[in-house]
């Protein structure tokens, strides 16, 4: 007689994931279609800690499942093994610099130390409220749209569906997504794991309330999204396309050229504003001003995580590498002679 396989039952509906859907975002559409607390359905698909009574999961399961969570996952959601992973940022290894780098560690070791590289947003999310709202189907009018992989990665700043900037907080709480404020410091692939009755497009991060941390609620597919310049559009548009499957593995360090110069124009600003082949958002103005004042290693190499100043600073980057080799040169010996101490200086 055949052995019964161990692990949960299949559950008796499951979802079909949206196109570019992340996992956190089949879960919460998927609990929700169910009527269950996100806890549990991650509980039974072999994504938390058992001896963890919270129900929390761990946010790297976001770059990838590994095999046992990934068989368990499977047979619970009904899901092929290829649906699965396509809900991980593990499609992008060798197109985004990013989840590569990432992915170098933490994704074949659960005990190894996350380290989240700059470009990708890990621990928030950006989103777009158009998408969210969903495209009117019956599923997505029940349930909302897609909380999209995409929107992980730092270099995407705008949703070209709807011709509009992602947006980077919560109308509500004033916090990022997804960022697990109010709930301690443990970075999870999701908050607020036991509100079973919360719309996936509502906000999870944790407000203080009558002495306990209750999960915000805002209304995120109602913010009213900032319309995308034509310039921007054609920006993000080169940007997914190096990203897009079957790319050469020049277009991985196309996109890197970008970062690592965004990364010089912010950290030798103001000399780079002449670069800027469009007018330069105040937002990116007093950030960059701001940064003078924070001590720390990395406020050059890490991107705002408001979208306009991140396509602003991906812009003036693109538009120096653009330049012919000998005056691009020149360029940047300009820029990095106002990062580089002169000998001799204290």
């Amino acid at each position: 007689m055949a052995s019964t396989p161990a692990g949960p039952h299949p559950l008796p509906r499951s979802l079909v994931p949206l196109p570019d859907e992340s996992l956190p975002g089949f879960i919460l559409r998927l609990s929700h279609r169910l009527d269950q607390a996100p806890g549990r359905l991650m509980r039974l698909a072999g994504l938390t800690n058992t001896a963890n009574p919270s129900n929390s999961a761990p946010v790297r399961h976001l770059l990838m499942l590994q095999p046992g969570p990934l068989e368990t996952f499977t047979r619970l959601t009904r899901l092929t093994p290829e649906e699965a992973q396509g809900l991980t940022l593990r499609q992008f290894t060798g197109r985004d610099p990013a989840v590569t780098e990432a992915l170098k560690r933490p994704g074949g070791n659960q005990y190894a130390s996350l380290m989240i590289p700059p470009w990708l947003l890990l621990t928030s999310s950006r989103y777009c409220p158009r998408c969210l709202a969903g495209d009117s189907t019956d599923i997505q009018n029940c349930h909302g749209g897609p909380w999209r992989l995409h929107w992980r990665l730092a270099a995407v700043f705008a949703c070209l569906e709807h011709g509009v900037l992602l947006e980077h907080l919560c109308p509500a709480c004033h916090k990022p997504p997804f960022s697990n404020h109010g709930w301690g410091s443990r970075r999870l692939l999701l908050s607020a794991v036991g509100a079973a009755a919360l719309h996936p497009a509502r906000c999870r991060n944790g407000v203080l309330a009558a002495k306990n941390t209750q999960p915000c609620g805002g209304h995120l597919d109602t913010v009213t999204a900032r319309p995308l310049t034509r310039e921007l559009a054609s920006l993000q548009a080169k940007i997914l396309r190096l990203m897009a499957p079957g790319t050469e593995p020049t277009a991985a360090a196309a996109i890197s050229d970008m970062q690592v110069m965004a990364a010089i124009v912010a950290g030798t600003w103001p000399r780079a504003a002449v670069h800027a082949p469009f007018d330069i958002p105040l937002g990116l103005e007093s950030l960059l001003d701001r940064r003078d004042t924070i001590k720390t290693d990395v406020r050059w190499d890490t991107p705002p995580l408001d979208a306009e100043p991140t396509a602003a600073l991906l812009a003036m980057a693109g538009a120096l590498l653009g330049q012919p080799r000998a005056i691009f040169q020149q360029n940047l010996d300009h820029l990095l002679s106002a990062a580089v101490p002169h000998p001799g200086s204290t």
